[in-house]
């Protein structure tokens, strides 16, 4: 049985044109959907301290080794953020006075923090 040509799609037409722009919309919401379940995947992995904003999980680490300081690249590396988060995260608590910055770029919790820490640890 033979389709009747006058009722065939011509290529280039605007419906064959509006039904690629409807497959190419799905196809980037399933792509946001996998990514956004790829990234949950990874959290769950990783554990709820990776749910925390970063400046959080940075206060937490340095207060965690407040006898110690660490680079940016050594911040990145542990707490699994991107450099640029770790950054702006670091100068937030710098502007704030959470955290100080030592010579070479080593950032460290504050004295007056690390004095705090240091009374708890005698309770």
């Amino acid at each position: 049985m033979k389709t009747d040509p006058r009722h065939r799609v011509k290529p280039g037409s605007s419906v064959l044109r509006s039904r690629l722009a409807e497959i190419e919309a799905e196809s980037v919401r399933v792509r946001v959907e996998v990514e956004r379940a790829k990234k949950l995947v990874k959290l769950a992995e990783r554990g709820t301290d990776e749910a925390k904003p970063v400046a959080t999980r940075i206060e937490d680490l340095l207060m965690a080794n407040y006898d110690m300081g660490f680079t940016p690249a050594e911040v990145v590396e542990i707490v699994h953020a991107s450099e640029d988060a770790v950054r702006k995260a670091l100068h937030r608590l710098l502007q704030r006075g959470r955290i100080e910055r030592h010579e070479h770029g080593v950032y460290a919790i504050n004295a007056w923090d690390r004095a705090r820490r240091e009374r708890e640890e005698d309770r």
